[in-house]
């Protein structure tokens, strides 16, 4: 039976709700056949194989070079550059299993969705192989088909997925859709300031906006271990596993 039998109506009003959600799952029920869905990449459908390069190594990595005494934006330039060098080598997986059927099921029943990402232009093409790698295509119903650059340059979307740059998500949301706003918004994303930004957008263009604060990979985020990430680190060039990580931790005991 197809899923829109099951599709709940959930927007019926102009103003914006975030509600949290642990498991992709819980999604099912606050979709609705008429809303452009938004799904955020990173810690939403894949994480990196190892620690090294992780979205969570990342915010560690960029608030270490501010405890060291960097000044804020050359913290987040250092550890950027770092991050962006790992992804063009790391493994990805999926964060559950079923994320990738539910993608592909929600395109079959027409359910017009695409990413939404702090990842910049110049990680386009690698998010896109990464994504391939997990049977994850953005394309097949996307609300637009042609690349666009937007803000100055900044903001590309490419393939289905809107990289901001880490910019505001939500004005680069509105720039993308200047043109034609969608009827409905419902977005997935593991941070919740990020579905806010979106959220003000929506109110700001009066549209409906149900935002879905993600958390399955809360618990792992808060075990983030910055011993591993230093020794994989440390032996960068070659990605060591967590496991293979822990035993030479081990051993250094």
């Amino acid at each position: 039976m197809k899923w829109s039998l099951f599709f709940l109506s959930i927007f019926s009003c102009v103003t914006g709700e975030i509600r949290e959600i642990q498991t992709i799952a819980e999604f099912k029920n606050h979709l609705d056949p008429d809303a452009l869905v938004l799904f955020d990449i990173d810690n939403t459908i894949m994480e990196t194989t190892q620690t090294l390069g992780s979205d969570q190594w990342f915010t560690h990595r960029r608030n270490d070079y501010e405890t060291r005494g960097y000044p804020a934006v050359e913290a987040l330039e250092n550890a950027l550059a770092e991050w962006m060098s790992i992804q063009n080598l790391t493994k990805v997986q999926i964060v559950e299993k079923e994320t990738a059927d539910l993608i592909r099921g929600l395109q079959e029943e027409g359910q017009t969705l695409m990413g939404l990402t702090t990842r910049g232009m110049g990680l386009a093409l690698r998010t896109i192989e990464q994504l391939k790698t997990l049977h994850v295509d953005l394309t097949k119903t996307s609300p637009l088909k042609e690349e666009q650059l937007l803000q100055g340059g900044a903001v590309l979307f490419r393939q289905g997925i809107l990289f901001t740059a880490g910019t505001d998500k939500g004005k680069a949301f509105l720039a993308l859709f200047k043109d034609k706003l969608p009827q409905k918004v419902l977005f997935i994303n593991d941070k919740a300031s990020h579905l806010k930004e979106v959220e003000r957008a929506c109110e700001q263009a009066k549209i409906p906006f149900i935002g879905l604060r993600y958390g399955f990979l809360d618990e792992k985020v808060k075990r983030f271990s910055h011993e591993i990430a230093a020794i994989q680190w440390e032996h960068f060039g070659k990605l060591l596993s967590d496991e293979e990580t822990a035993t030479i931790l081990n051993l250094s005991n």
